[in-house]
């Protein structure tokens, strides 16, 4: 996926949450808030259009990790899609768009302890 900016260039993101990449950003870019899960009373899950967005800096940031723009020059020249910036933060938080290396060996060990715990 790309995003564009107002003076028309476009650039990657990667929605596949990266821990180690999360905690470079992390360094000069509170990520926080984008990778911080809450719910409401009802069981749901609220979404903040301002979280989206700085999810959407922290997959730009993922894709381009030594070739980029501060946050600030972001806010300022990105055309801000709100459906972009809803898609990438749901796409980062689920793991939907393509699944990390991370996820899969979570999934690998929960099998394996699975596994395991019904031999005993």
């Amino acid at each position: 996926m790309q995003i564009t900016f107002e003076d028309g260039k476009r650039a990657n993101v990667d929605t596949k949450l990266n821990i180690k990449k999360l905690m470079l950003i992390n360094r000069d870019f509170n990520t926080d808030e984008v990778v911080t899960v809450s719910f409401n009373q009802n069981g749901g899950q609220d979404i903040n259009l301002i979280t989206a967005i700085k999810a959407t800096y922290v997959a730009y940031r993922q894709a381009n990790m030594n070739d980029y723009i501060s946050w600030e020059t972001f806010l300022d020249t990105w055309n801000q899609n709100q459906t972009d910036a809803l898609k990438i933060y749901a796409e980062l938080l689920s793991g939907q768009s393509k699944q990390g290396d991370f996820q899969k060996s979570f999934k690998t060990t929960k099998k394996h302890q699975g596994a395991s715990s019904s031999r005993n």
